[in-house]
């Protein structure tokens, strides 16, 4: 019986590392800024920073599921390379962000 061929493309260490540095959504927290006609106030939403981006996040993007991810390492060490970067960031980001209140 034929092995089933892999999903993984040498491209995907790269693009897992911009994707991380890119970061992740941005959370915004609404401000009051100042007085509108009537007493009413005016309110904008003020940028707090973004959301780390989830190892996750990237499998789904690439059609695959996170597990797959933690395999390729085994297989490919320049994946494996870029994977543990990208789960340094993310752990950095997480901390920085809970650190900062976002």
């Amino acid at each position: 019986m034929p092995k089933p061929k892999t999903k993984y493309r040498a491209e995907y260490g790269p693009q897992l590392s911009a994707f991380m540095q890119a970061g992740g959504k941005m959370v915004y927290k609404p401000m009051v800024v100042g007085q509108g006609e009537g007493n009413g106030s005016i309110i904008v939403d003020h940028p707090l920073g973004k959301l780390p981006a989830q190892l996750g996040d990237f499998a789904i993007s690439i059609g695959v599921l996170p597990d797959m991810m933690r395999r390729w390492q085994d297989k490919y060490p320049a994946f494996r390379a870029c994977y543990q970067a990208a789960k340094t960031i993310q752990e950095s980001d997480l901390i920085n962000g809970g650190l900062a209140g976002i």
